[in-house]
């Protein structure tokens, strides 16, 4: 602080102070605030770690998507050609008089529905990579690229292991513990506003255009007075107790959430790794399903409708094998984000 101190109103004489100080706070203050603010600075990185895994999640989960669009579109461009072929081989059997009009006319607009289907997937298609690009930052007409398969884990660690993994790197559990480590560390400051602070004070006074004798300097010590305890201090460590508890309540419910999402996550990626499976197994018997009435529909052994379902058959399971791995590789996501951290390499 500087001063024009005690001058005459016509600056006959110019006094100058210059005055210094410093507060040290006692009792475990300072660093107790250091504490605090430090333990709240662990609770921000790790809300930004959250973040950044939930953004993960939604890009896993708009590559399943576009993933299985461009799996589905692939078995529909399969089926549009299987459709053509029934048609012709149902005009032809009318034409012979080996089968009846209204064979050619469901095999027309079986295709007629395949084909508006088709168009339903391309637009689904365009919608899913532009979400991806956008949750990627990319521009709207960057390429993407193909997109692969998700590849399959096999056998997951026991659930009491991915429990432990996950208590230890989830970054909600990280934030939850510097919430309390920060709590406490207010609780220790608002108990150290019992103990005064000290501020040492230090000034120098220099009047121009008079003699040395007129020069003077001030050394003092100012403490202040931190009375009313009972009804000012107490309450204040009260609060900051409560505090404490609340932020070590919440720990615990948030510890009991992430193990229940844990083991619920895992059952789900076991169930879906036995699906997908379960789906690889299926599609071939479709297939042969289908040739077979083919055969037999073109002979003349069995009627149309038994084809169309042979058809819609294996359209199905080859869609259930779509959907069943981009749901593994949501089911992947979840359960990666329910840990905290990587299980292995998505696409």
């Amino acid at each position: 602080m500087v001063q024009y101190w005690n001058g005459p109103i016509d600056f006959s004489t110019v006094p100058i102070m210059i005055q210094l100080t410093q507060t040290f706070p006692l009792g475990g203050k300072r660093g107790a605030r250091e504490d605090a603010a430090a333990a709240d600075a662990r609770a921000t990185q790790a809300d930004a770690a959250a973040k950044l895994q939930d953004v993960e999640r939604e890009v896993t989960q708009a590559y399943g998507e576009l993933f299985m669009t461009e799996r589905i579109l692939q078995v529909h461009e399969e089926t549009l050609d299987v459709l053509r072929k029934l048609s012709t081989v149902a005009a032809d059997r009318v034409a012979a008089g080996r089968g009846e009009v209204v064979d050619g006319l469901k095999a027309r607009s079986e295709l007629l529905k395949e084909e508006g289907e088709h168009e339903r997937l391309v637009a689904t298609q365009v919608s899913a990579a532009a979400r991806l690009r956008a949750l990627l930052a990319r521009e709207a007409d960057s390429p993407l690229g193909p997109t692969e398969e998700p590849p399959l884990l096999g056998t997951l660690p026991a659930d009491d292991a991915l429990r432990a993994r996950a208590l230890e790197h989830r970054p909600e559990v990280q934030a939850a513990g510097a919430a309390v480590q920060a709590a406490e560390a207010r609780v220790r400051l608002a108990s150290a506003a019992a103990v005064p602070d000290v501020t040492p004070i230090l000034g120098y006074m220099h009047v121009f255009g008079a003699p040395p004798q007129n020069n003077f300097l001030f050394l003092g010590v100012q403490a202040n007075l931190p009375i009313f305890g009972g009804s000012k201090i107490e309450p204040s460590v009260s609060a900051a107790r409560a505090r404490v508890e609340a932020a070590q309540a919440l720990a615990e419910a948030l510890r009991n959430r992430i193990t229940a999402q844990v083991t619920a996550a895992a059952a789900q990626l076991r169930a879906g790794q036995r699906l997908v499976e379960i789906s690889r197994r299926l599609i071939p018997l479709a297939r042969q399903t289908l040739d077979s009435s083919l055969s037999a529909y073109a002979s003349g052994r069995i009627g149309l409708l038994t084809v169309l379902d042979s058809e819609r058959e294996a359209l199905m399971r080859q869609e259930d094998l779509a959907r069943q791995l981009a749901a593994y590789a949501q089911q992947q996501a979840d359960l990666e984000r329910a840990l905290g951290g990587g299980l292995g390499v998505r696409p």
